[in-house]
């Protein structure tokens, strides 16, 4: 079954002009992602496969390659931020 990213629930998230904070409420642990990689996040729905987000991402960016979301999704995912 294709993986379908999701922001993890113990995650909330406050969006900043520069992108967002994201503050993993049982650890305290900030984090702070550029509008890239919040665009990315906001993505993870539990709905969107990664070819869903990687073409969402094509309509706003150059030169998005699928390799790199993945990677910066598998990422994500190693800190908890999405499951």
């Amino acid at each position: 079954m294709p993986w379908k990213p999701k922001v993890n629930e113990n995650i909330q998230i406050k969006k900043t002009e520069e992108g967002d904070i994201l503050i993993d409420i049982l650890s305290g642990k900030l984090f702070k992602l550029n509008n890239t990689g919040s665009d990315i996040l906001h993505l993870c729905n539990g709905k969107n496969e990664i070819n869903m987000i990687v073409s969402q991402l094509q309509k706003n960016y150059d030169k998005v390659k699928e390799e790199e979301v993945v990677s910066y999704l598998e990422n994500l995912k190693r800190i908890g931020l999405v499951i």
